[in-house]
């Protein structure tokens, strides 16, 4: 029953994440699990207040909101619904597969526990940009810390970065890139079931839809 209930919870949230083709139009729904502190980001020539963590995203055809980490700190996340293409990771990350191998270990083995808390979901984000822009090191590059940035933060993000040359690709995700030119780009991440559960699942299904026949049997006897 558990695996049932695992593989059902895993179908729901399939549904409410987009599928990977064409465009979606998405909104920033507000922070889920995330903190504010500081960062230097070169490309915006002086150290900026963010605010890092798992955010709910909207989608304006569907009802709800899906979590979602940022792949890009360069820019800003709105609240008005803009038009988003979609993606794959692997062919987000085409061209580089240290990188891409790099994220797929990360999700896999620290996604599930970033949502535990905010710092936890600010140091994956952190450790997410780092490992997709830059080169591991967060004291210098692309995305780097400085002396008002977090001490919590900056050392969980390490801890991440730290233990990645030791993992293996870990739980398989379902992982879907969203990207917009103007507004931040958002990474979407599913559990990928195992067969036996969606056969438990589909299983599952079958009970309820038989037991509903019955009852409309027997309501129009």
């Amino acid at each position: 029953m558990r695996a049932l209930v695992a593989a059902a919870g895993s179908a729901a949230l399939l549904a409410a994440i987009p599928a990977q083709a064409g465009t979606v139009e998405l909104r920033y729904a507000g922070a889920a699990s995330a903190l504010a502190t500081q960062v230097l980001l070169p490309v915006r020539s002086a150290p900026v207040t963010v605010r890092m963590g798992a955010f709910n995203i909207a989608q304006q055809s569907a009802a709800g909101s899906f979590l979602a980490y940022c792949s890009d700190p360069f820019q800003y996340s709105s609240s008005r619904f803009h038009s988003y293409g979609v993606t794959s990771l692997a062919d987000a990350l085409a061209g580089a597969p240290a990188r891409l191998n790099d994220v797929t270990a990360l999700f896999g083995n620290a996604y599930a526990a970033s949502l535990a808390s905010p710092l936890k979901s600010a140091g994956f984000q952190l450790a997410l940009w780092e490992l997709w822009h830059d080169d591991g090191n967060l004291a210098g590059g692309i995305v780097q810390v400085t002396g008002r940035t977090r001490a919590a933060v900056r050392d969980e993000a390490q801890s991440l970065l730290d233990r990645i040359p030791g993992w293996t690709a870990g739980t398989p995700y379902d992982i879907t890139v969203y990207v917009n030119d103007r507004y931040q780009n958002y990474v979407a991440a599913i559990p990928v079931p195992e067969p036996g559960a969606w056969a438990l699942l589909l299983a599952g299904l079958g009970v309820i839809a038989g037991a509903g026949l019955r009852r409309k049997q027997r309501t129009e006897a």
